[in-house]
């Protein structure tokens, strides 16, 4: 969410299974997004495992998305959200290589190993790390990233690292946690809303579980843009 706040209508969030809550900001349905799911139905039973070179073709298809796209819109940015560095596969190489050639605006986002110094400064585009649990810290990196892509200045990635959590650490690292205290430090956050954001969401959540009317489809997709 925090990587994709800053967005406007025109730009496009590419998704992977299972990372599709930030498609709620473009309006994706819940529905769709609970079908998202890459271990679970709606109805609850179990789903086929992804496909494990998904990956690998993640970054290529992003990049061929972002490349379309800016053809029709220069200042139209694509955030591309990735189950692993685009860096770990030929494939995601050679497409950071073509969207850096063409500086095409696109921001990678993954989430996955540190990204160590030697990393960071030898690129011909900024590989950022970010506090993952951190949603301000996230935004703050996207928000310079996409201001970066719309001015015509090519792709970057960030890198949201995460820490083993367990016991009283995972509560000091959950980021919903963290954001709430941060908005509520700030005079922005009340208890009263809180709960009435967790009863409207339950009513949706509820609605979008129903049974859907019988003979229509129901998908799930490995990769959606919006």
């Amino acid at each position: 969410m925090g990587a994709a706040i800053d967005l406007q209508p025109e730009d496009a969030i590419i998704i992977p299974s299972g990372a599709a809550m930030a498609g709620l900001l473009k309006g994706a349905p819940l529905r769709s997004i609970l079908f998202q799911s890459p271990d679970h139905s709606i109805s609850g039973k179990k789903k086929r495992k992804n496909d494990p070179n998904m990956g690998a073709v993640q970054a290529p298809v992003a990049t061929g998305i972002a490349y379309a796209r800016s053809a029709g819109s220069k200042e139209s940015v694509t955030v591309a959200f990735l189950s692993e560095n685009p860096e770990s596969s030929e494939s995601g190489r050679h497409a950071l290589q073509f969207a850096t050639a063409r500086k095409l605006p696109i921001v990678y986002v993954y989430s996955g190993e540190p990204v160590g110094t030697a990393q960071m400064y030898s690129r011909a585009f900024p590989v950022i790390p970010v506090d993952g649990s951190d949603v301000v810290a996230v935004y703050r990196v996207a928000h310079e990233c996409i201001v970066r892509a719309r001015r015509g200045a090519g792709p970057s990635v960030i890198a949201c690292s995460f820490a083993p959590m367990n016991g009283a650490s995972a509560r000091s690292q959950d980021p919903i946690r963290n954001m709430e205290k941060y908005l509520a430090a700030k005079g922005l956050f009340k208890i009263e809303q809180k709960q009435s954001i967790i009863r409207r969401f339950e009513q949706e959540i509820a609605a979008a579980r129903k049974p859907q009317q019988r003979g229509a489809r129901q998908t799930a997709q490995h990769l959606f843009v919006m």
